[in-house]
């Protein structure tokens, strides 16, 4: 009975101990969360794609603004809209929740605001952009870009309105940040065939495999998905290192409970001998109800109890 007892407190410390330690391990490691590039080329190379591009970011960009965010959850999604022209710029960018609150009107309204950029496209400096955006330790930040263009390269030269005369088909420029794309998850929309073709063998080449290039036809077909709730990727030599130290954590907490269950137990022993020691000693007599209280024992030279005093002759003759 007492050995599992014992057993069983040192079962529930050691439970107790360990939830403790793995909940101030989880505050103390940053938050996941989902960093989302949304670039949509706004140059004249991709005019007649333009708005079935931008009505397909705004889809995505509700889809978003619609996912239930839990109020316990610290990790926030940050959300980034470039306009990919002459010289490309972020014309939005803010947090998750505040999605609910963007008027799509007024995004859409700086995109064609942009006309000052639209005749050259430099690919090189917007995907150099959306990389520097997506910065971080992918560990715990989940990069995604969606980009709507058709990776027409046209940089500009000494003027924005004088742009470099692309090939066909228009191959990376030197810039293009391939190894700041290595953990992001790019999807390209609305491309050309032969583009698709040629840079998708480049990406194979540099070693990009989440670089998905949709062609013109594959596009209207895609549906966009907002992307699933960021969660901490571990190595496989992390997860062996956190299994042995989480082991060796339960091994002393074990050991601990089993002092503590011992030294409760030592202590519930002492009080019991205690208390049956003084138990065992000789009962206090008290009359209970009803009992006669012995007689008290006259003392010496006392008269008994219910005699008169005797009187003296002369007083007797005088009454």
């Amino acid at each position: 009975m007492l050995k599992t007892f014992a057993s069983r407190c040192i079962a529930w410390l050691a439970a107790a101990l360990a939830l403790m330690l793995l909940s101030l391990d989880v505050h103390a490691a940053p938050q996941p969360i989902n960093k989302v590039v949304v670039m949509v080329d706004t140059s004249g190379s991709y005019k007649g794609r333009q708005m079935e591009a931008i009505q397909k970011a705004s889809q995505l960009l509700d889809a978003m603004s619609q996912s239930k965010i839990h109020r316990w959850e610290k990790g926030v999604d940050q959300i980034f809209i470039v306009s990919l022209d002459a010289m490309p710029e972020v014309i939005w960018q803010g947090l998750r929740r505040e999605l609910k609150t963007l008027d799509r009107n007024e995004w859409i309204a700086r995109f064609k605001a942009r006309t000052d950029y639209s005749k050259c496209t430099d690919i090189g400096a917007g995907f150099v952009l959306a990389a520097n955006l997506l910065e971080g330790d992918s560990k715990y930040v989940k990069k995604y870009l969606f980009a709507f263009t058709d990776l027409v390269d046209e940089p500009p030269m000494d003027s924005i309105w004088k742009c470099k005369k692309p090939r066909r088909p228009s191959l990376p420029p030197e810039t293009f940040p391939w190894e700041n794309l290595q953990d992001v998850s790019v999807s390209v929309f609305w491309a050309p065939p032969d583009q698709k073709l040629a840079w998708a063998r480049i990406a194979k080449e540099k070693g990009v495999a989440t670089f998905a290039i949709h062609t013109t036809s594959e596009s209207a077909q895609v549906k966009l998905a907002p992307p699933p709730k960021a969660r901490v990727t571990f190595t496989e030599e992390e997860v062996q290192a956190n299994r042995a130290r989480y082991a060796g954590i339960a091994g002393s907490v074990a050991t601990w409970g089993l002092y503590v269950v011992l030294g409760f137990v030592f202590l519930a022993v002492i009080i019991g001998l205690a208390g049956r020691r003084r138990g065992n000693g000789p009962p206090s007599r008290r009359p209970g109800p009803g009992m006669v209280p012995p007689l008290r024992r006259p003392l010496p030279g006392s008269p008994p109890q219910g005699a008169r005093p005797p009187q003296t002759p002369g007083r007797s003759q005088q009454h």
